[in-house]
């Protein structure tokens, strides 16, 4: 970076698989560098020790920093309260059962430096607007969504950045639709309720649809791969049932996409991210 750092801040984002985090250093205008010794990546899908995440997550990310930091920015999935208190999340192990708890009052704590909390994907949706696709003049009208462990999303209305929570939206099977409601068929979301999207074509989800199918079909998956990643590589070589999965979650989201489309015609841009979507 060239000229003096104005601002030095760490930030961080706590998922259901991963935590990540880095130190961001910002200078004049939009000037701004990610330090690259800090970044680092820590699989939490087992942890379930809150303490233990922030002390090896974004603690090690901001000591390696050695330098001082002006502020925390921290991000997770979930109903934020005053970019401080997470209201409702479900994907985040190792904060079932604390909500409402104060994140950002116990960063700070920990850390002795201002933090924010924010909505991962009131975040994401901040980023694209400041300096990604929704990005310059007539970028008004937009949704954002994001398929990784959970579901998430965020919108842009007339130019307002909106949160959501596109993920627990009601999306019944054709069997309950037939069956009726909470029949076997039923999916339960972490969230508490039955036959969310997040509970039916979510990373974990699709993951858990996978297994039960192989199982069902005595296929085996090899030690150690990812659900996914082997469907991904089945479904390429034309297997039946794994195009035929495929096939049923571009139709669930090719629904979705109609029916936010009808219900705000203006919308003009749609933005997919997650690690479901985005693995190499």
């Amino acid at each position: 970076m060239s000229g003096a750092v104005y601002l030095r801040i760490a930030a961080a984002d706590l998922g259901g698989t991963n935590s990540r985090s880095a130190v961001v250093e910002f200078g004049e205008g939009d000037d701004c560098r990610i330090l690259d010794e800090t970044s680092r990546s820590l699989d939490i899908q087992n942890e379930p020790d809150f303490d233990t995440i922030l002390r090896q997550g974004i603690g090690a990310t901001i000591r390696e920093c050695r330098h001082s930091i002006n502020g925390i920015a921290f991000a997770l999935p979930g109903v934020i309260n005053g970019h401080q208190v997470v209201l409702r999340n479900s994907n985040v192990r190792c904060l079932q059962g604390k909500v409402p708890f104060d994140l950002g009052g116990e960063i700070s704590r920990v850390f002795r430096a201002p933090t924010i909390v924010e909505n991962d994907l009131a975040a994401a949706l901040e980023g694209e607007v400041v300096g990604g696709a929704l990005k310059g003049q007539g970028k008004e009208w937009g949704l954002l969504e994001n398929i990784g462990t959970g579901y998430g999303g965020s919108r842009i209305y007339n130019g307002q950045a909106v949160a959501a929570e596109p993920g627990h939206i009601f999306l019944p099977s054709k069997d309950t639709l037939k069956n009726g409601f909470g029949n076997e068929e039923s999916e339960l979301c972490g969230c508490g309720q039955l036959d969310c999207v997040e509970a039916r074509i979510s990373g974990g989800a699709i993951s858990r649809r996978i297994e039960k199918i192989c199982s069902e079909q005595s296929i085996a998956i090899p030690t150690g791969k990812d659900p996914c990643v082997f469907a991904d590589e089945r479904a390429s070589a034309g297997d039946d049932w794994a195009v035929h999965l495929y096939t049923n979650i571009a139709e669930t989201l090719g629904n979705l996409w109609g029916s936010k489309l009808n219900e705000c015609p203006p919308m003009k841009d749609i933005i997919y991210t997650g690690s479901f979507l985005m693995r190499a």
